[in-house]
């Protein structure tokens, strides 16, 4: 009876076991921490060739100078692969080559895609196998950490989108992604505008939001980066700022090269990158007309944070009181700043003559869309954000009056930007913390570090806070 007994208590231990494991098993397939890239950052292909389209490079080495080192790109140490790539890329653009990177990117005024075929690099995507984690493989360290962290309890999944076209339009197909592989228990690890994106998808039901178990936002400009309006108001000027770069390097062979390829007599140099540029900016504008430049735009809701409600002791100036100066004066009212933003030349499309025409429709669901932002404050949300580098925080415009003595809004010229330190160079304190207290318990500041160190640097800025968090979750 003794045996018997014995017998059956270690088949019912067994049994337990095997449905523990089972569980476990069964948890972590339905389990999946989800990597969002910022914009710029998801690697796109052409879907009918197979070919890489943003990031066509082979190597990671302009990764590591551009992010890991701070800009301190050093030419001569390239390798010839990335050259070549480099060199294929600037001919197609030059030649109007209809597959070139600039034709197969391009974009009417209202933000629709001119070629369709250009989608982003799933799982199945390994041409080369590092675009599925991001342009120039920006997400691998992030993903890798993830992966080697937490493989045993969730799915590690990376979600390339087409940065290009709305996050209200991406966050749907992110719902069918996770609704496809079944996921009932979702954390969202996101960089960037990749929060923006998390936080649409939370908002389009009751059911998104219920399964999102976890947030962690690596500098989210939940309510807009001020960059991104002076980048809209002035495009022509961040492409000559490109060109001068190349320029600026003073390097013969770049010179040879473009002076050969341009076809330019003489040896002005001058010359020479003039007609770059007067190229660049044909080629290129069409780039620019994506959608999510326009979500990006500093919200309504940024006025009424600390950042434009407090005064900044360093600074030793009076309190700011908006992100936008006309002569002068500060725009304080939200329903003003949509009203100013609706009346750029920006905001409209175009015709072949380029006659301005309908209001876009990335700008007429605007207020709309920023209400969508605030979603991740209802979510156990992480909000890491870093501080310590010049970030712009006022765009300064002239503009003529009107018979009334006000400014016409659809005249004014951007003269200039100010900046503070209460920022990564890209995203302001608390529109990186959605408007919460620096020192609220969810909030994870890291100092002296820019905008891609949080993510593109994760194991040195971010993990011990990130894993903290995480492992409280999901351990």
């Amino acid at each position: 009876m003794k045996k018997f007994l014995c017998v059956i208590l270690i088949i019912a231990l067994i049994a337990t076991a095997m449905l523990c494991f089972t569980a476990c098993n069964s948890k972590a397939e339905e389990t999946a921490i989800i990597v969002l890239p910022g914009l710029l950052a998801s690697g796109l292909y052409d879907g009918e060739t197979g070919n890489p389209v943003w990031d066509p490079f082979t190597s990671e080495n302009i990764f590591i100078d551009m992010f890991i080192n701070h800009g301190s790109l050093d030419i001569s140490s390239i390798d010839n692969q990335t050259v070549n790539d480099a060199l294929n890329v600037v001919k197609a653009i030059v030649n109007n080559d209809p597959k070139s990177m600039t034709a197969l990117m391009a974009m009417d005024s209202n933000g629709v895609p001119l070629y369709d075929s250009l989608v982003p690099a799933d799982e199945s995507f390994n041409n080369p196998s590092r675009l599925y984690y991001g342009a120039l493989g920006n997400c691998k360290q992030l993903y890798d950490a993830l992966q080697h962290r937490y493989g045993d309890v969730a799915q590690i999944k990376m979600f390339n989108y087409d940065w290009r076209i709305s996050n209200e339009t991406n966050a749907r197909l992110l719902e069918n992604f996770i609704n496809k592989n079944g996921y009932k228990n979702v954390y969202f690890v996101s960089h960037s505008m990749g929060g923006q994106l998390a936080s649409c998808y939370v908002a389009r039901s009751e059911s998104n939001l219920n399964k999102v178990k976890g947030f962690v936002s690596l500098d989210t400009p939940f309510y807009g980066a001020i960059s991104a309006l002076s980048i809209i108001e002035d495009r022509e000027g961040m492409i000559d700022s490109l060109v001068n770069v190349l320029k600026d390097m003073n390097n013969g062979l770049i010179d040879t090269y473009l002076k050969n390829m341009l076809k330019v007599s003489g040896s002005d140099r001058n010359a020479i990158y003039t007609k770059f540029k007067n190229i660049c900016l044909n080629r290129f504008m069409p780039m620019f007309n994506f959608d999510t430049l326009i979500e990006l735009l500093p919200s309504k809701q940024l006025i009424d944070t600390p950042q434009y409600t407090m005064k900044w002791d360093y600074l030793d100036t009076k309190s700011v009181t908006g992100f936008i100066k006309i002569n002068g004066e500060y725009i304080t009212d939200g329903d003003e700043i949509l009203e100013f933003y609706k009346s750029r030349p920006w905001a409209y499309t175009v015709d072949s003559d380029g006659n301005p025409g309908e209001l876009r429709d990335a700008v007429k669901r605007l207020e709309s869309y920023w209400n969508n932002l605030d979603s991740s404050l209802k979510v156990d949300t992480l909000y890491v954000t870093a501080i310590g580098y010049d970030t712009q925080d006022t765009v300064c415009y002239e503009a003529p009056l009107d018979s009334e003595g006000k400014p016409i809004y659809k005249d004014a010229v951007m003269i200039g930007t100010e900046t503070q330190k209460q920022g990564d160079n890209t995203v302001l304190l608390y529109s990186g913390t959605c408007g919460l207290s620096a020192d609220s318990e969810n909030v994870l500041i890291i100092t002296n570090g820019d905008h891609f160190d949080p993510a593109f640097q994760f194991n040195y800025f971010s993990s011990k806070g990130v894993f903290k968090w995480l492992d409280k979750r999901l351990f």
